[in-house]
């Protein structure tokens, strides 16, 4: 696939919290609403680390096709 990108394992909050901000690490599906939820309610920068499946193909089928609709390229 074109957009295939890998990315090694990193711990995203931690790197937020080392630049000032904070966040929350989300591994199940289950945890995203209260993840939410936090985000929203920090008082500065908050970032949501959530790990997806590597072997699941990313839903960007629609978002490309509207895209290229609008002649972006």
């Amino acid at each position: 696939s074109p957009f295939a990108t890998e990315i090694p394992p990193a711990d995203f909050v931690m790197i937020a919290r080392g630049m000032g901000a904070d966040g929350v690490r989300v591994e199940h599906e289950s945890q995203i609403e209260a993840a939410l939820e936090l985000a929203m309610h920090a008082r500065g920068p908050f970032v949501l680390d959530i790990v997806i499946d590597p072997t699941e193909a990313a839903p960007s089928g629609k978002r490309n096709q509207s895209l290229a609709r609008q002649g972006v390229k």
